[in-house]
């Protein structure tokens, strides 16, 4: 298994060989997912009531922590914006939207 660092998109076809002869691909600083990461931290920071999200837990207390986040997480299950983002990570990437399935788009939110 090799971790392969892309900064171009792959086609579906390319992309599937990799993956499933066990390799990681890591696609660098594409921009749709900036932008994602900066609406999900404020979507977050709204949330926590401007606390940072990596360090909540500790001010808030784990039960807070995790009553507060899973409304968001929530949120992004039906949140166009969200979804709207997310597919332009994954056309950057070089997914062809149009023939790929999915379930819901997760927040994933760790707590300590």
């Amino acid at each position: 298994m090799d971790i392969i660092k892309l900064d171009q998109p792959l086609h579906d076809k390319e992309r599937a060989e990799l993956l499933f002869a066990g390799h990681l691909l890591v696609f660098k600083q594409r921009p749709a997912m900036l932008e994602l990461i900066d609406y999900c931290h404020a979507a977050l920071l709204k949330t926590l009531d401007g606390l940072d999200p990596v360090y909540a837990q500790k001010t808030l207390g784990k039960t807070d922590f995790i009553a507060k986040t899973s409304r968001v997480q929530n949120q992004f299950k039906r949140d166009d914006k969200a979804k709207q983002l997310f597919f332009a990570v994954l056309k950057e990437c070089g997914v062809d939207t149009q023939n790929a399935y999915y379930d819901h788009f997760p927040l994933r939110i760790k707590s300590l």
